[in-house]
């Protein structure tokens, strides 16, 4: 991967749009405490934050991105309903725009998704996004997997299948003498196959991603290759659960979405679109490099990121009270 030259005489200012998010947060904090000059960029309004909004018009956006060398973009509008492929897209173009006239270096925080075959509206988008970055401004695309911990809205989807112990609210968990049995419908694409990632680790590579330039795409995944029912079974077992798949028909992704709005009401879009993407597989092909190895961070297994994500959850937010 080629690298990127730092600026000569001054330390180089660092933006993050998106910084009030699971991510953003957490990547703020990790390039502080590297001792960088870090610019929180964010809609809502925030002490310590500057208030930025991707839908402004370029020249309001413009206006910030003068001074700044770096920029991550970590903005998504899953949780905006039906029409966040078309915000999303929208936003791209103007931050896009705005990022190549102040001549600022951009890293989209991307996802996995299969380069043939059905592609999910939400992983079409973020593919969408990235390669509209890649046009307009150069940016490096940061293609990575679901992101294990606490917060991060994959992963407490995952969580929240294996805790309740149902896919819809009329199937309840249920009580053993030696452990509590987690109940789990067939949903139609639990064995798509996924290479998650540990959050933390993941934040340190996207610290460290700036040292590389775009356009171009680099992946950021973990060392296990695993299907969703295979992700829920390790989540279940650190949680002290015992998961069970009945056999009965395959429940239609369609079916699953509509139940999102019971299980999760405060992020009921933001979990449909999750939901519309557990048939795609979405693991690293090789074809790219590979974020972790080109920086020299070895992630830590599947099991282990899911421990370090849960050990702070109290013992009734488990499920096993």
């Amino acid at each position: 991967m080629d690298t990127q030259a730092q600026p000569a005489g001054r330390k180089p200012v660092i933006g993050v749009v998106g910084s009030s998010g699971f991510v953003g947060k957490q990547l703020v904090a990790e390039l502080r405490a590297q001792g960088q000059n870090v610019l929180p960029l964010q809609r809502s309004q925030a002490p310590g934050a500057v208030h930025f909004d991707v839908q402004a018009p370029v020249a309001e956006q413009l206006e910030t991105l003068k001074g700044v060398d770096t920029v991550y973009y970590l903005v998504h509008s899953m949780a905006s309903g039906k029409k966040f492929q078309q915000m999303d897209r929208e936003a791209a173009k103007k931050f896009g725009e705005a990022a190549h006239q102040a001549g600022v270096n951009v890293i989209y925080l991307g996802g996995l998704y299969p380069d043939k075959g059905h592609v999910s509206e939400h992983l079409a988008s973020r593919r969408e996004v990235g390669q509209i970055l890649q046009d307009t401004c150069g940016a490096l695309v940061v293609r990575a997997g679901v992101l294990v911990g606490e917060g991060s809205s994959g992963f407490d989807c995952m969580a929240r299948l294996a805790t309740e112990g149902a896919t819809f609210p009329f199937i309840r968990r249920t009580t053993v003498p030696t452990r509590a049995v987690s109940v789990i419908p067939e949903i139609r694409g639990l064995n798509a196959v996924h290479q998650p990632i540990d959050a933390n680790t993941a934040v340190k590579a996207l610290a460290g991603a700036r040292r590389f330039k775009g356009p171009g795409e680099v992946d950021l995944v973990g060392p296990d290759v695993l299907s969703y029912k295979e992700m829920l079974r390790t989540i279940a077992d650190t949680l002290k659960l015992r998961p069970v798949f009945p056999p009965a028909r395959i429940i239609p992704t369609a079916a699953v979405k509509l139940a999102t709005r019971f299980l999760f009401p405060e992020e009921a879009d933001t979990a449909r679109a999750l939901v519309g993407s557990l048939g795609c597989d979405t693991i690293s092909d090789g074809s790219r490099p590979n974020l972790c190895k080109e920086l020299g961070i070895r992630p830590p297994s599947f099991k282990a990121a899911v421990r370090r994500a849960l050990v702070h959850q109290p013992v009734e937010a488990r499920g096993v009270a």
